[in-house]
Parts: structure tokens; sequence; C-alpha cells
């Protein structure tokens, strides 16, 4: 004898939803339950069979054959779920739409550690992401502009702590970023220089007094070489180059 099934269905949440109906009545209509992305679902059957028969019920996907589905992110859509009730001879079945709603996720902090050398640039943008694409709304401090970009300079060198805020409208989120900024080699600047000018005039047959004075941040071992059409003349920071009476013309000192 087909047995007459009643079966609750609950929604094992703040939220709880009852069914009642009778799965041995062919007219029973398609119930619609609605669930938002991270529910649990749970249906739990209650059956009666005038033989006295055991019950055994089965669920189609994806409910498990406990009768359960721990929804999550991304599983929105409409689900239309078959339970079927058996006493071994005969089977019952009825039909439930489960509709599972979006959910709003937070933004993500996707790292929370940086490395990057002196003079490079920072752009903490890069380091969120919406599940939902939502438009985010950021709040930066400094050193970082209101875009989140900080271009590090020389000696910027060492380790820091970097706080923003970032929503999506509904969440909130709090980042914490540790942030080390590696050493980079400076360049070696000139002090002074035998002449500043990028074009000098010198007679052919005079000599040429040459000379340097420069300054390493680091402070680095320096090589010096000047060369005059490419050709080397001093390692030194300084010197005398005599300009022949045949040297007339323009020459390139480096």
């Amino acid at each position: 004898m087909k047995p007459s099934v009643k079966i609750n269905i609950t929604l094992v949440q703040t939220l709880i939803i009852l069914v009642l109906f009778s799965i041995g009545q062919a007219s029973a209509a398609t119930r619609t339950l609605e669930v938002n992305e991270t529910d649990f679902v749970k249906l739990i059957t209650q059956a009666v069979d005038l033989d006295l028969d055991k019950i055994i019920y089965t669920f189609s996907q994806p409910i498990d054959r406990k009768g359960e589905w721990q929804t999550t992110y991304d599983d929105e859509g409409q689900y239309n779920i078959t339970i079927t009730a058996s006493d071994g001879q005969e089977n019952t079945t009825a039909q439930v739409l489960l509709i599972v709603h979006h959910k709003n996720q937070a933004p993500l902090i996707t790292q929370n550690e940086i490395i990057l050398k002196e003079t490079q640039t920072v752009d903490l943008k890069l380091l969120v992401e919406d599940p939902d694409n939502d438009l985010l709304e950021y709040h930066f401090n400094p050193p970082f502009d209101k875009n989140g970009i900080y271009n590090t300079t020389y000696n910027d060198s060492g380790k820091r702590i970097v706080l923003f805020n970032v929503t999506d409208g509904e969440f909130i989120v709090s980042a914490r970023i540790e942030l080390q900024i590696e050493n980079r080699n400076q360049p070696p600047s000139i002090k002074n220089a035998f002449n500043n000018n990028t074009e000098f005039d010198i007679n052919e047959g005079e000599p040429l007094n040459y000379s340097i004075e420069l300054f390493d941040e680091e402070p680095d071992k320096l090589t010096i070489l000047w060369t005059l059409d490419n050709n080397s003349i001093s390692d030194k920071t300084g010197g005398v180059y005599n300009i022949g009476y045949n040297d007339s013309g323009n020459h390139t000192l480096l």
C-alpha cells in the first residue's frame, strides 16, 4: 500500500519554514522554498504507512541521502528536488522547488605582506578583490594618496604596518599589511667638477685640467673612468690631458 507521507522541511537557520503535504496524493503541487547562499537546508520527513512498513526516503541532488545540503557562495539558482518515499514495494514522490538567492560577500584582502625596493610604487588596491564585483570605496592613510598609491624614494627602506579600510556598501573590511621596503643602491652624485657646462672651449696646445668630486650615500667603493672620444685617458679623480696642435674640432669628454 502506498504510504501516506507528511514531510516537514526545515531550514536550520534563524528562518524556519514548515511545509506539510501528503505525498500519497497525486494532486500535490510542487512547493517552493527560498533560502540564501550559505544557509543550511535540512529536509525532515515523517511518514505513516497503514501496513506499518519501514519507509525509506531518497532525495535528488544537491540534497544528500540524509536530506541535507550546506549551501555555499556561488550556489545561487533554482533546484528541482524530488523526494521519494518507498515501503519496498511502491514509491511515492513529491517535488520541491528550492530557490537559492545570492548573498553578498565581503571584499577580500588577497595578501598581508608586500616586499619591494626603494623607488618602486605600491598600489594597495591591487591587494583587494570583490567576489561580487561591487563598486568599492577606500580609506587610505599617509604616505599613501587617496587612490592607495605610494611612490617610494631612496631612504624609505624599512618595515612598517599599513592600515586601510574598504567597503562594498554593506561590509567594511579593515586591512593590516606589512610593508617591507628594501634598500636600493643609489648612484653616486657629483659634488663638484672642473667645469659645470656641457660645452666648453679650449685652444690647441693648452693642457686640459680635469677633476671631479663625487659623493655616494652608502658609501660604496667608486670606480672612475675618464674617456675622450671613447678613448680611456684616466681612472683617477683628476688629471691633465695635453691637447695637441692638430686636435681642433669637437670632442666628447666623459
